[in-house]
């Protein structure tokens, strides 16, 4: 009896195991999904930032608050429909 309840304490355990590495696994696809989704308009907007601070660089101006700042937002954006 007690080696029946601990081969099935087991198998739940390796059930458990698989059913949250199934999960991550989805959750992987779906991020991977939104994300070539939205991929045109995250290339765009890092293109912008960078031609920005190249101006601003050569411009010898330096908000970097202000650029990281403008980073974290895009960040929220891009994930912001997942």
């Amino acid at each position: 009896m007690i080696q029946y309840e601990e081969e099935k304490r087991i198998l739940n355990l390796k059930t458990d195991f698989e059913t949250k590495k199934c999960r991550i696994y989805a959750q992987r696809m779906a991020i991977q999904e939104h994300c070539i989704k939205v991929a045109e308009r995250v290339l765009l907007e890092i293109d912008e930032v960078f031609t920005q601070r190249v101006t601003n660089f050569k411009d010898k101006t330096n908000d970097r608050l202000d650029d990281d700042k403008k980073v974290h937002s895009l960040f929220d954006s891009w994930l912001e429909g997942y």
